[in-house]
């Protein structure tokens, strides 16, 4: 995970969006790892949603979030879902 960390501090990006979110694994590290990062989370499925608000209280969003018709979230950079 230490690796994956390096990108976006090595590109100076302030704020991540992670789409397709569904677990929340990869965004949980980032977090531990970097408490200070800003990140933005988005999933479609309207319980993940409520689940990922509960378990990342600290994130700078967590949005239902269809690929295929909403605008993409506002960051410097993003991660898409698997």
């Amino acid at each position: 995970m230490r690796i994956i960390d390096r990108w976006p501090e090595g590109e100076g990006v302030e704020t991540l969006a992670s789409y397709g979110v569904g677990g929340g694994v990869l965004e949980w590290w980032l977090l531990h790892i970097r408490p200070e990062r800003h990140l933005v989370l988005a999933d479609d499925a309207p319980e993940t949603v409520e689940r990922l608000r509960k378990l990342f209280p600290s994130a700078g969003g967590v949005h239902r979030h269809d690929l295929r018709a909403d605008r993409p979230l506002d960051a410097d950079a993003s991660k898409d879902g698997p």
